[in-house]
């Protein structure tokens, strides 16, 4: 009887134990609050287990390539078919190189001009069903041709305020964001920043984001403190305006409703000694005055193909490698190390991922 009697409260105090440690590992709150749901992450990962694994399914060797028409100069924007053929912009000349899943060079087309299926400034690319779509940044036009690059249609714009020049896919239609300098009527410049929303048509509906400020010849600016970053899915907007000390994300629906904010906690990480300098040698050699004291806490969003966002956040000096913090359904899971050969950065989070060597001009393709 005394043994049962020490066993009932040995396990008392282990129930009691293994519910506080339950509360303990909680990672996050959560709460809604006039329609939007926020979530505030602590910053401990959820799922201490995850990995992103990736396995090379591809290789395409620039550097080797004897014949110039193969040859990129500056990939920028990559997209796979429902055959699972690669097409990838050159934007600095305007090409488009398609691969077959085999990732062997077949076709090349594009190149710069003003005439049909030409471009000036091709900024990016999308593969939408049997089109190609690219936006012409200095023409104001986005041209669509088919995937053996045959062209189909131009779409010209005056307002380039209002043109689509990085477009991805959102929805049934399309979001693109802007930035550059404007002048008024009396001749002051402005610094501008938007995100735009396109129907399915590529018309222009509605800005989600807008920033404008003066610009004033030699005064000292931070580049990185203004503007935005964002992605998008066939649901979800997501948009972090810079910033130096909070780490925020807000989450629209098509119809343009913030329905969500995500938070994680953050505190804001002095830019190093050595970049500073290298600044300020930019500075003296093209006559600026830029000066980036702190980081931002969020540089860039992805979405993968499992419906999870990717954020890439600033990291302390000695921690060495590409990280990327992975929330699903808001809810930060884990701060992930992604290893890549040396001289290989992520150029693109898809079904696929894409890193690119701009010194070997090499290219990887992962599955992940």
């Amino acid at each position: 009887m005394k043994y049962a009697k020490f066993l009932a409260i040995a396990l008392f105090i282990a129930l009691i134990v293994n519910c506080t440690n339950k509360e303990e590992v909680k990672t996050y709150d959560q709460y809604e609050e006039n329609g939007i749901r926020f979530t505030s992450n602590n910053g401990s990962p959820a799922d201490t287990a995850l990995k992103i694994d990736l396995t090379e399914v591809g290789f395409i060797d620039l550097e080797n390539e004897e014949d110039s028409l193969k040859l990129l100069s500056r990939p920028i924007s990559f997209k796979f078919d429902k055959e699972d053929n690669l097409y990838v912009l050159d934007y600095q000349k305007c090409m488009i190189h398609k691969y077959n899943p085999d990732y062997e060079h077949i076709n090349v087309f594009g190149g710069k001009g003003q005439g049909p299926g030409e471009f000036v400034e091709a900024r990016n690319m999308i593969v939408k069903g049997d089109t190609i779509i690219i936006s012409d940044g200095r023409l104001w036009k986005i041209s669509k041709l088919d995937l053996n690059g045959d062209f189909i249609v131009d779409k010209k714009y005056s307002d380039f305020v209002k043109s689509p020049i990085q477009i991805k896919e959102f929805g049934s239609g399309f979001i693109s964001r802007f930035y550059g300098t404007t002048s008024d009527e009396t001749g002051q410049r402005f610094y501008e920043k938007y995100i735009c929303q396109f129907d399915s048509n590529l018309n222009f509906v509605k800005n989600f984001y807008n920033y404008k400020e003066p610009y004033v010849e030699g005064k000292e600016m931070d580049p990185s403190a203004s503007g935005s970053r964002h992605a998008a899915d066939t649901t979800n907007l997501y948009v972090s305006v810079n910033s130096k000390t909070e780490y925020k994300i807000d989450v629209y629906d098509f119809d343009g409703n913030k329905n969500r904010i995500v938070r994680k906690n953050y505190a804001r990480i002095k830019n190093s000694e050595e970049a500073l300098q290298k600044q300020q040698e930019r500075n003296k050699k093209y006559g600026m005055n830029h000066r980036t004291e702190f980081l931002n806490s969020i540089y860039r969003i992805n979405t993968d193909k499992y419906g999870r966002l990717w954020v890439r956040s600033s990291v302390k000096d000695i921690e060495e490698g590409r990280y990327y913090d992975i929330f699903e359904d808001d809810i930060f899971q884990k701060r992930v190390k992604i290893d890549l050969d040396e001289g290989y950065y992520i150029a693109e989070v898809d079904d696929k991922i894409i890193c690119v060597n701009r010194e070997n001009n090499n290219i990887k393709i992962y599955d992940y």
